[in-house]
This record gives C-alpha cells, sequence and structure tokens, in this order.
C-alpha cells in the first residue's frame, strides 16, 4: 500500500515514515532506515527522528542512536521520552551520571512514562544506589502492577537489602503471573532459605529445576 501511495506522493514524508515502520517491524532494517531516512529529509519530525533512532539502538548503533535523540530533543525539548532514551544510550556507553540527569529530566518530564523508571532503576543499580533502584522499581508497578519481570526484579533488590519478608511478597508476586520461570522460584528458594523456611526452600528449589534454571551449589547447599 505504501509503496503504491510512494509512487504519486514521494514529496511527502508519511507514507516513506509508514513503510519505514512496516520494515522495521519485519526485520528489514537496512530499509527501514533508508525510508526513515527520506521522509525526514522531507521533514523533520522528531518522533520519526526517535524513532529511528531506536532503531539504530537496536542495532547497537550508538553514535547515529544519540546523534538522532540530539536532534529529537533540540527539535522538541518537552518530551520526556526523549530524554529517556538519550539516558538508555549514554548508559550503554557506561556515562552513567548522564544517563542518570537525562532520565530524571524525563521522568519529570513525563511522570507517567513507566519504562523510565525501570531504565533509571539499572542506571541507580550500576551506580550502587539500590534504595533509588528500588523507588523507581516501586513507581513503575505502579503504574503497571502485572509485570512479573519487575515484580522478580525488586524481589532480587529487597533480599539484596536484607529486607527478605518484602523479597518473599514480591518474588511470590512475580510467580502468581508468570509461574513457568525457573528463575523465579530459584530467587524464592534462596529467600525462604534465609528465613529458615527449609521446606518452601527445597519446594521452589525443586520447581527452578523442573523449569530449567541452572542451580547454583551455595543456593542447593543453603536449602539443605
Amino acid at each position: 500500500l505504501w509503496t503504491h501511495v510512494i509512487k504519486y506522493y514521494d514529496k511527502t514524508a508519511l507514507p516513506f515514515r509508514n513503510r519505514a515502520q512496516y520494515y522495521r517491524e519485519n526485520g528489514q532494517t537496512d530499509l527501514a532506515l533508508q525510508d526513515y531516512a527520506r521522509s525526514i529529509a522531507l521533514e523533520k519530525d522528531p518522533d520519526v527522528i526517535n524513532s529511528r533512532a531506536r532503531l539504530n539502538f537496536e542495532r547497537q548503533n550508538w553514535a547515529e542512536a544519540l546523534k538522532d535523540y540530539n536532534l529529537a530533543i533540540e527539535l522538541d525539548p518537552d518530551v520526556g521520552e526523549y530524554y529517556i532514551n538519550r539516558g538508555a544510550v549514554f548508559a550503554m556507553q557506561r556515562d552513567y551520571r548522564a544517563a542518570l540527569s537525562d532520565m530524571t529530566k524525563g521522568v519529570e518530564l513525563d511522570p507517567n512514562f513507566e519504562n523510565g523508571y525501570k531504565n533509571r532503576s539499572l542506571v541507580y543499580q550500576a551506580l550502587g544506589q539500590i534504595g533509588q533502584a528500588q523507588q523507581d522499581l516501586q513507581t513503575y508497578l505502579s503504574l503497571n502492577p502485572y509485570d512479573a519481570t519487575i515484580w522478580y526484579e525488586s524481589g532480587r533488590l529487597y533480599r539484596m537489602q536484607n529486607d527478605n519478608p518484602n523479597a518473599l511478597k514480591a518474588l511470590t508476586r512475580a510467580i502468581q503471573l508468570d509461574p513457568q520461570r525457573g528463575l523465579y522460584y530459584l530467587e524464592r528458594a534462596r529467600v525462604n532459605a534465609v528465613l529458615g523456611q527449609k521446606p518452601q526452600a527445597r519446594s521452589d528449589l525443586a520447581n527452578a529445576e523442573r523449569l530449567g534454571a541452572e542451580i547454583d551449589s551455595q543456593t542447593r547447599a543453603a536449602v539443605q
């Protein structure tokens, strides 16, 4: 459809943008990048530039992604997602201070953009600021309470903070939402072992092993 439209409207950005999205969704990234470039040449739309940046991010082309995020922010400095996405590039380059600054700006601009809190939590973890990381996970879960992976991450951080009762609650919620992930049972087995609940720990370890999780010798010894 969009190729047909381009035959008649090859000076219009819209069909190139939409065909780029089709190519991207179907794994034809080189063709997607070509169409993004043609769309942006016709109209500097910051949302399209952000889309091209995300594609370059997926390809681990940090330099091009950063260039596009800079341009998107220059064109529209009030969109929180652009800062959060640029922060992710800085994080991949291990510039955690710049990442933290951008992600904080992003969630200030858009407090309901849930991925901003998830991404900033990873940055806080990289900086060793576990309390702040946990706080961001709780904010994320207040916006999206059905994400099992983040309940697991929250439980893992609670265990790092030696808050095992809350770790147990978070990991139990993760398992309720996704009972087929062996890693969740493995982490809960560790927590149950610390809490002295050995039968529950052994049951969790058996489930973890059944679901293909790799059991380390330290955990295996702790549940005995």
